[in-house]
């Protein structure tokens, strides 16, 4: 029964891949990034290998490191679970990736921020920096500033715009909500694309 309902959703999956080129774009660019940042991680382990006994990596090699593995792990469970008919579990995730992104950004920008993020490694360390740096959206501001200062005007809201759709979904499913409870409950019908429900629907 669970093996057919899986075929069944990775069937239904294929088809509108094949039929909505917008979504196939997005789905091979998605596979595309994650195996580069999955490559990129991998050649830093190599790096690190190689490195004599008696040097330590540079904190901007330790935060790539942490970065491109994480990044890559997001980008193919989102994938893995939208093939499967999870893509509300997929929205949630990708709130945390775009959050990886975001102080990402900003510690190529701050190498003082760099060394704070290499020396969060406790979990009180690391709750802290999140705090400081990452939660009520502080990483993102500075992600708009420094897109702003980039392009040279002011109060665009272009980040907001790009991240419209994602960051709704994901904030709507990642909180205790009732509208988080009830779509992974039921699932939800997005087009051709059916959420896979915690309850089999009788048809």
């Amino acid at each position: 029964m669970e093996e057919v309902g899986l075929r069944d959703r990775k069937t239904k999956f294929k088809r509108i891949l094949n039929a909505n080129p917008d979504f196939y774009l997005l789905y091979r660019c998605t596979n595309i990034s994650a195996s580069w940042l999955s490559l990129l991680a991998g050649a830093l382990v190599e790096d690190f290998s190689d490195m004599p006994v008696d040097r330590e990596p540079r904190d901007e090699q330790v935060a790539a490191l942490a970065f491109f593995s994480r990044l890559a792990n997001d980008l193919w469970a989102i994938i893995e679970l939208t093939e499967t008919g999870f893509d509300l579990q997929a929205r949630a995730l990708t709130r945390s990736y775009l959050e990886h992104v975001d102080i990402l950004i900003c510690c190529i920008h701050d190498k003082k921020l760099t060394k704070q993020f290499v020396d969060a490694i406790e979990p009180e360390a690391a709750n802290a920096f999140w705090h400081k740096h990452i939660s009520k959206n502080k990483a993102k501001i500075k992600v708009t500033n420094l897109i702003d200062a980039t392009l040279g005007i002011g109060n665009t809201d272009l980040v907001d715009r790009l991240r419209e759709e994602a960051e709704l979904a994901g904030s709507s499913l990642i909180h205790p909500t009732m509208l988080a409870g009830l779509s992974t409950a039921f699932g939800t019908e997005d087009g051709d694309y059916d959420s896979y429900p915690i309850f089999v629907r009788f048809r």
